[in-house]
């Protein structure tokens, strides 16, 4: 378990505004999320680099027809918010703040 993930943004006066937007340092900040390897690909567990809120992201990374194939390359997990706060201007079917990066995986 990470020990310096940021603590989630519980007391809201207004949640920001749904907007799909990226940013450098999203990345920069979702690479202290909890990252934990599953069966099949990964959990990462941390506080939204945009809207501050608690998230959690499953990202598979196996497949049946890929699970024989070896890569050299670091993993890169393309994620999105999963917050549950309802973000103003938010779609009927859209989650979490609109906000979105890609990570590197150091695989150990």
């Amino acid at each position: 378990m990470v020990s310096d993930v940021p603590t989630p943004n519980t007391a809201h006066s207004s949640p920001l505004r749904y907007e799909e937007v990226t940013k450098d340092e999203f990345a920069e900040l979702a690479a202290k999320f909890e990252f934990r390897e599953i069966i099949g690909g990964y959990l990462l567990r941390g506080i939204c680099p945009r809207c501050g809120d608690a998230m959690e992201y499953f990202h598979v990374d196996e497949t049946v027809r890929d699970a024989q194939r070896q890569t050299a390359q670091k993993p890169i997990i393309e994620m999105v918010c999963t917050c549950v706060v309802a973000h103003r201007g938010q779609g009927p079917d859209a989650h979490g703040c609109g906000a979105f990066w890609n990570l590197s995986v150091e695989e150990e």
